[in-house]
């Protein structure tokens, strides 16, 4: 992090560090494509150039909508200039990391007079670090939101993904004079949270706004089970607004199902949210309903009336031992008259596991043997709770 203005373009030692920083990344063109992610980004554009249908986005013949086009065009371009492999298939994204150095060389604080003042950045070793949302008090301090997916640092302060997840939501506060101050990170994650709205009160505290369709969201003590157990899978998001105090603790939280959120305000101490919804959606003991495919709906949060969804317990270790876990797992449960399913959902929202905990038993032992190490959602009728996978 810098602030004051950026060294020349001609000095020498820069010029170094750009180019070794260059060739490390250009490095990653040899390395074979990785399940699941790569394999199944870099089937959509060959189906593409195969079929010749650049509108649709398909993959084993099935519709696929969870991301926009762009990223699959550049790649489509890729593999009809050089043909489909590997290396077709990264150079878009290298090409485009190289645009980001150097408009993150430029990305800076302008004086009035149209001069660069002060340049500030995040530095980390996952694949991306995305400031969606900002806010100025009256004293210049700048407050961002946003997601990351790698370890990373502000200055001195490191945030690092204990939830073994992807997408996790971070704000940060930036003083006046360029310094990182703080920064705090939703918990418990593992897959596409979103912060999409921050507003500032007046006491310092930030109030952010966001989507998750992990299994799982917390924020400190505050644990939410996503609405939908297969939520990657049938693509669904649940909305989320938090508050984090001046000091950097997560002092409130509340979730609504099957809801996003467009923007956040605060009247006189209320935040209130417009957002959209498909069919239905809670706030509190008033639902809307619609027959659109889209509808918007604006709500006022008072002293915490929106919660639609019952939170998970806040310690999952009761539900399963060891956790995290090895080779196996055991679950203990009240005894019931009827026996019950147990299952084991992972970061796509995919079962992967599913036992059955006979009548008046208490307990069951799961292999995990072959699972890949990561955040797991287990659940047994109502109870639910966050597994470790070593």
């Amino acid at each position: 992090m810098t602030t004051t203005s950026p060294a020349p373009l001609d000095n020498r030692l820069f010029y170094a560090l750009v180019a070794i920083g260059l060739l490390l990344n250009a490095t990653g063109l040899l390395v074979p494509i990785i399940e699941p992610d790569d394999a199944l980004y870099a089937t959509l554009p060959k189906t593409m150039v195969e079929t010749g249908d650049w509108v649709r986005l398909y993959v084993f013949g099935r519709d696929w909508l969870d991301k926009p086009h762009f990223q699959f065009w550049m790649t489509a371009i890729s593999y009809s200039l050089f043909g489909v492999s590997s290396f077709a298939y990264k150079l878009p994204a290298l090409l485009f990391f190289f645009g980001g150095v150097y408009y993150t060389y430029l990305f800076a604080r302008l004086a009035r007079n149209g001069t660069w003042v002060q340049v500030a950045q995040s530095t980390g070793t996952g694949s991306k670090t995305i400031a969606r949302r900002m806010v100025v008090d009256a004293a210049g301090n700048v407050v961002v939101a946003g997601e990351y997916d790698g370890p990373t640092r502000f200055g001195s302060l490191r945030i690092n993904l204990a939830s073994r997840g992807n997408f996790v939501p971070f704000v940060a506060r930036l003083s006046a004079n360029g310094t990182w101050t703080q920064v705090t990170q939703a918990e418990n994650t593992s897959d596409s949270c979103a912060a999409d709205a921050l507003v500032l009160d007046g006491n310092d505290n930030v109030w952010l706004a966001g989507r998750f369709k992990s299994p799982v969201i917390s924020f400190g003590s505050t644990t939410f089970t996503n609405s939908d157990p297969n939520a990657y899978t049938t693509n669904h998001f649940d909305l989320f607004i938090a508050q984090l105090s001046s000091a950097g603790n997560w002092t409130f939280a509340t979730a609504v199902a099957s809801a996003l959120p467009q923007a956040l305000a605060l009247n006189r101490g209320q935040a209130t949210l417009v957002g959209n919804f498909n069919s239905s959606v809670a706030f509190g003991t008033t639902t809307l309903t619609s027959s659109a495919q889209v509808t918007g709906f604006l709500a006022t949060l008072n002293g915490g009336v929106l919660p639609t969804l019952t939170p998970a317990p806040a310690d999952p270790a009761g539900l399963a031992w060891p956790n995290p876990a090895g080779s196996y797992t055991t679950v203990s449960l009240p005894a019931t008259a009827a026996p019950r399913p147990v299952q084991l959902f992972d970061a796509l929202g995919r079962e992967v596991r599913r036992l059955e905990l006979p009548a008046r038993a208490t307990s069951l032992k799961m292999n995990l043997v072959g699972l890949p190490s990561g955040c797991y959602l287990l659940r047994c009728g109502t109870s639910s709770g966050r597994l470790l996978v070593d």
